[in-house]
């Protein structure tokens, strides 16, 4: 018997297969912006900073699957990608999305990346060191105009 050790991928679940296949190039990176009510779904790395959750996309990876797999990754979520919200300098694309079930919760593949992933209230987002800090501001923004 082989023991699982923290943060071997083939030792945890398996991710959902992503229906996003036939779409734009591959990109360098994408993510997600997800919320409940006034709260975002964020994730905090090692460092202790915060962001949506997001990554490096895999050769030939459609930029949706980049964001689907990221997310899934770092939350446990399965989510449903939507519309593009964003395209920052560096060329990460910001995609809206939505969990696929709400009774859906966080619960993460064994990871060494991420320490934790959460919805962070808005009232709260002071409260941390965000990864890149002028999307604090952004995502405040857009959390005040899409909240219910």
């Amino acid at each position: 018997m082989i023991a699982c050790a923290a943060g071997i991928p083939a030792c945890g679940p398996t991710m959902p297969a992503c229906p996003y296949q036939a779409e734009l190039p591959p990109v360098a990176s994408a993510g997600c912006l997800l919320n409940k009510g006034s709260s975002l779904l964020v994730v905090q790395g090692l460092n202790n900073r915060i962001s949506v959750p997001g990554g490096s996309g895999e050769e030939g990876e459609a930029p949706r699957c980049t964001a689907y797999r990221e997310t899934w990754e770092e939350t446990g979520l399965p989510v449903k990608v939507g519309k593009i919200e964003k395209v920052f300098d560096t060329g990460f694309h910001l995609y809206r999305c939505r969990l696929l079930s709400p009774e859906a919760t966080i619960d993460p593949p064994p990871r060494l990346e991420i320490r934790r992933a959460w919805f962070l209230p808005l009232a709260q987002f002071s409260d941390f060191e965000w990864r890149y800090p002028y999307q604090q501001a952004l995502m405040h923004n857009w959390i005040r105009e899409h909240q219910p």
